[in-house]
């Protein structure tokens, strides 16, 4: 189970932690296993759950945090060439998108 972490810190861990997970994944993602896979987007589920964002809403640094998360999802799940993924990955940017004011850009990912 994750531990919770207030949304004001996650942003500020999401630079200085998370984002370096990304990059070493994308560089060795050839070595990393299924299940490393799916812990890494189950962390990004949980950082972007942990913003309660929702339609409708100003855009803010939170829903900017989101899309960004939500990004670095669709690049690694890319690069894993993993449909699954892929599939969580557009739910993920779909999510921050529409939170972000960000409703165009996101119409596809409802298809």
């Amino acid at each position: 189970m994750l531990k919770p972490v207030p949304a004001w810190n996650v942003f500020h861990q999401r630079r200085s932690g998370l984002e370096s997970v990304v990059l070493k994944s994308m560089k060795t993602l050839k070595s990393m296993s299924r299940e490393e896979l799916h812990q890494t987007f189950e962390r990004f589920w949980y950082d972007i759950r942990a913003f309660n964002l929702y339609a409708g809403q100003p855009s803010n640094w939170q829903s900017e945090a989101a899309v960004s998360i939500a990004r670095d999802a669709v690049r690694l799940a890319t690069e894993a060439a993993n449909a699954d993924l892929l599939l969580q990955a557009h739910d993920m940017l779909r999510y921050g998108l529409t939170a972000n004011e960000q409703s165009l850009e996101a119409l596809p990912y409802y298809e």
